[in-house]
């Protein structure tokens, strides 16, 4: 009990500089597995039922499908096929079982949905950015150094030309 209290003092301790994800107190995280790709679309389903959801999120980047040297940045689910549900001991959780999107609840052995450990998820959360990326540190450095590199070699300045257009 004291460990669900000080994460409920915790997730009410933060600022307006870093969004949390604001759970009730003595509500625990459950598992969901999704239908595939389905992670977006499930999660919005379930907020739109009122429950608290949460999605973490990677960035990658990519190198592009027609000009293998510009790498684009991907945001996917940080686990394919997996969201996370906040339920209290009193929340119904069949019509999570029923939403479009999801596969299935993770369940123990007596027929209950699985928790999260305690503090697992409010660890990923606390680690999120605003745009839900975990762990977010913004442009990777590799993309500014193929930048300069164009910008130094011979396609320089017709780089600078494009800019000014």
């Amino acid at each position: 009990m004291l460990d669900s209290m000080q994460a409920c003092v915790a997730a009410s301790q933060a600022t307006d500089a870093e969004p949390r994800i604001r759970a009730p107190c003595g509500s625990r995280w459950c598992v969901i597995q999704t239908h595939p790709q389905a992670e977006r679309w499930a999660r919005a389903n379930l907020i739109d039922q009122g429950y608290v959801v949460y999605l973490p999120l990677e960035a990658l980047l990519r190198p592009d499908r027609v000009l293998p040297t510009m790498f684009l940045e991907v945001v996917r689910p940080l686990f394919p096929r997996y969201i996370f549900v906040n339920l209290s001991p009193t929340d119904p959780w069949g019509p999570v079982t029923h939403t479009r999107g999801v596969a299935h609840l993770l369940m123990t052995g007596q027929g209950l949905p699985a928790r999260v450990p305690l503090g697992e998820i409010e660890a990923l959360i606390a680690r999120t950015s605003e745009r839900g990326v975990v762990d977010d540190q913004g442009p990777p450095e590799s993309i500014r150094a193929i930048r300069r590199r164009f910008e130094r070699g011979p396609l320089g300045e017709l780089l600078s030309r494009w800019r000014q257009a």
